[in-house]
Formats: structure tokens, sequence, C-alpha cells
């Protein structure tokens, strides 16, 4: 359920699990083919079993066991309710667990496509047409760079002023870069 183009925005040494490292031969970011890979290994190697599929109705510390229970229930055609027991409880829905879309006027009259990064899969549809893409998370910015390799025309808008240093020093650099390329190509000609 993510776009096609999808790499981890830190560096692997900070996604690692412990005491399985990112193999060698990976890149720095890796793609999500390689994560889930990583992923899938990880879990082989110790033996876990992901349990899919499956929504937490309900969790409470048991202060006579002294043991969480988490009751689950599992989606698709068959629900089944399942209740765990364990020493400890960890949260880990993501950040982007739920669709966030705000409500802005006029969108239900807009003709064009609306997507939400959650449904985005690849910029090949929009080729050759432009793109308003709203915000510059994470998602805005890899959804941008998706649509400029696929020939769209993407465009950004953002709530407030950028302040990431490192975004800056890489748009100072490319400036530096693009400068020096048009003064070698006019030196040249």
């Amino acid at each position: 359920k993510t776009y096609d183009r999808l790499s981890l925005h830190l560096p692997r040494k900070f996604c690692e699990l412990p005491l399985m490292p990112f193999p060698a031969d990976y890149p720095i970011y890796p793609s999500k083919q390689q994560f889930v890979a990583y992923l899938e290994s990880y879990a082989a190697r110790f033996g876990i079993s992901p349990m899919y599929n499956r929504t937490v109705v309900h969790a409470e510390y048991d202060e006579q066991l002294l043991l969480w229970r988490v009751s689950t229930r599992t989606s698709g055609t068959m629900e089944e309710e399942v209740e765990y027991a364990s020493r400890w409880l960890i949260v880990a829905t993501g950040e982007n667990a739920e669709v966030v879309q705000p409500d802005i006027d006029g969108l239900q009259e807009f003709p064009g496509t609306v997507v939400h990064t959650s449904a985005y899969k690849s910029g090949s549809a929009f080729t050759g047409k432009r793109v308003l893409v709203v915000g510059c998370g994470n998602s805005g910015m890899e959804v941008c760079l998706d649509l400029c390799n696929h020939n769209a025309e993407p465009h950004i808008v953002v709530r407030d002023a950028v302040r990431d240093f490192s975004l800056l020093l890489s748009l100072f650099s490319l400036f530096v870069l693009l400068s020096i390329l048009t003064y070698t190509v006019n030196y040249v000609l």
C-alpha cells in the first residue's frame, strides 16, 4: 500500500533492528522491496510470526495477572476475535496509520483527479499533466520527484517556509552546479 519508488527516508543504520544489520550491499536508503526483504529475513531468522489483518479492539493492563490483555478482531469475511496476553505492549501503528485529508472548499466540484498519497502508486498516470501536490513532507517530496521522473509538471504548496537546512544546502549545491554548468557551456560555445 505504498507508491512504487518509496525508499527509506533515513539512512539504513538508523532503521536496523537489534542483532541483525542490513546487508552490506544495500544502499544507504534501501528501497521498499529491500526493506520488506530485510524484515522478512529478520522474522525468519528469529522465528517471528506476525499476525496480519488484525484490528485491536481493546487493550488494558490486568493488575492481578500483571499482564497486558489485548483483544483483536480479524478483518475479512470471517471475523474472529482473539485475545492475547503479554508482559509487554508495544504500540507501533506508524505515523500514517490513518488518512488525514483536509476539508478544502471547492474540492467536490474539482473535475480533475484527487489522490491521497496513501493511494498514490506512480506518476505514470500523470505524464504531461500539471499536478498540484499539497504538503512538502517526505511523501509530498517523494511524489514530486516521482512525477518529475514521469514527465509530469508538479507544483507544490507548502503551509509555511521550509526550514530544513539540508534541503537548503542541497538546493544551494544544485544552484552552484547549474551555475558552473551554464558558465562552462557558455564559455565553451
